[in-house]
């Protein structure tokens, strides 16, 4: 829909469109569908205008590379989150271990804008990830990256009680890279140097 309203000469209601579209797949698409919602619109997009650059954002959710490389400093930072077990061997219990520490983490950083976005159960086909938004202003940046490695310490002493670990978030970029090369040749190029 997005790119028939631009073609048609209507970039704030493609705009609207791709917002929209933005909200749909940060609500509904999770690891339990492979993030099939996603390559869903990526193939919709390059359908209907194959030769038409896909939207940055749409890019970078993909997760295929850092913010930075991918052509938009402020785009989120996101990070997967995962349990790592439980001495219960709960897999519930795992998972509320992971969330509370993730949200103590969260609790220590109240200056930064971040939140937690869970579906269902980790271990047992749910999903969660940190989402950081920082704008790209330089302040909010380093802030970010300070929360950042914070949920991503990886101090062999935290390891072994450490009830989850956090790691940069990939939303299936395999599908992007499918769906590139069965279109329009020329952004696959720019697409793979981020892959």
């Amino acid at each position: 829909r997005a790119c028939a309203l631009a073609s048609e000469g209507r970039p704030d209601a493609a705009a609207d469109a791709w917002r929209k579209l933005h909200e749909l797949l940060l609500a509904h698409d999770g690891a339990a569908n492979n993030f099939s919602l996603s390559a869903a619109a990526v193939h919709a997009a390059l359908a209907a205008a194959p030769a038409e650059a896909l939207p940055s954002w749409l890019v970078a959710y993909f997760g295929a590379a850092p913010p930075h490389l991918a052509g938009d400093p402020a785009a989120p930072i996101e990070l997967e989150v995962s349990e790592v077990g439980g001495a219960s061997g709960d897999p519930r219990q795992a998972h509320r271990d992971a969330v509370s520490e993730v949200e103590k983490v969260l609790a220590d950083f109240p200056a930064t804008n971040a939140a937690l976005h869970v579906r269902g159960v980790l271990g047992c086909g749910g999903d969660a990830h940190v989402r950081i938004v920082h704008g790209g202003e330089p302040a909010a940046l380093e802030r970010a990256h300070v929360l950042q490695a914070a949920l991503c310490d990886t101090d062999p002493d935290l390891e072994l009680t450490r009830p989850c670990a956090c790691t940069p978030l990939r939303r299936n970029p395999a599908a992007l890279c499918r769906a590139l090369l069965r279109h329009e040749r020329t952004q696959l190029a720019a697409l793979l140097r981020q892959l």
